[in-house]
């Protein structure tokens, strides 16, 4: 990645990434990381992925990276949290303004806000709450996938699950 790029998607050292710090495995032997990242973008060009289009995606991916670093503490509320800590409420902006930015960037290209068509994210709640993801995980993994399958086979959408374990 570029430096230019670097700054535009407010990310950095991968060691500063929760979702990228997990495996303590951060270059490949013999890997150019900037030859990756540029034949990325050609493989883009090549299907048609215009420029605007490619940096909203890479807005979202760092607005994920940003959210993954934001930690809550409980809320004065019953059932509420806040950001824990000064990072937390910067990662909360940083992703917001990503975020901003790809809905500018939407409505600049067209993007018709009463489309039947959309990409949205669907997130189960519930592997946060327990120590031990053992038959609820298995459970909470089918009733995602059938509510993939629901949405699937209702509005012709695809629905992908990601789950990250701690």
């Amino acid at each position: 990645m570029f430096k230019q790029d670097i700054d535009r998607y407010k990310v950095g050292n991968p060691r500063t990434f929760h979702y990228l710090n997990q495996s303590n495995c951060y270059e490949i032997d013999g890997l150019d990381e900037s030859e990756e990242y540029l034949a990325t973008r050609r493989a883009m060009d090549v299907v048609g992925i215009s420029s605007d289009e490619q940096d909203a995606i890479f807005r979202v991916v760092a607005a994920i990276l940003h959210l993954g670093n934001v930690e809550f503490a409980e809320g004065e509320e019953v059932d509420s949290s806040v950001p824990k800590d000064e990072k937390s409420c910067f990662h909360l902006r940083t992703a917001a303004e990503l975020f901003m930015l790809v809905n500018r960037i939407n409505c600049s290209i067209g993007q018709d806000p009463d489309s039947k068509f959309l990409i949205g994210v669907l997130d189960i709640y519930g592997f946060e709450s327990f120590k031990t993801n053992r038959c609820f995980t298995g459970t909470l993994l089918y009733s995602s996938w059938k509510m993939s399958k629901y949405l699937h086979d209702l509005h012709q959408i695809w629905c992908a699950d990601v789950c990250f374990f701690a």
